[in-house]
């Protein structure tokens, strides 16, 4: 799967047809480090508090009883 620029018209027409789309330099250096931040005072404040069960290796917030 190659990478494309924001921009690239066929963004649309990618993400239909495979799911995804490897948008290159989409945040900058500065954005990366700070959404890592945020994402891991999230997971330290509030996912902390939430029950996780492990499936078949994957975990999950979901527990069936």
């Amino acid at each position: 799967m190659d990478f494309v620029t924001i921009d690239d018209p066929s963004v649309k027409s990618r993400l239909e047809r495979d799911g995804v789309v490897l948008i290159d330099s989409l945040l900058s250096k500065d954005e990366v480090a700070e959404t890592r931040a945020q994402l891991e005072r999230y997971e330290r404040e509030v996912l902390a508090d939430v029950p996780v069960c492990t499936t078949n290796s994957m975990r999950t917030a979901y527990c069936a009883t």
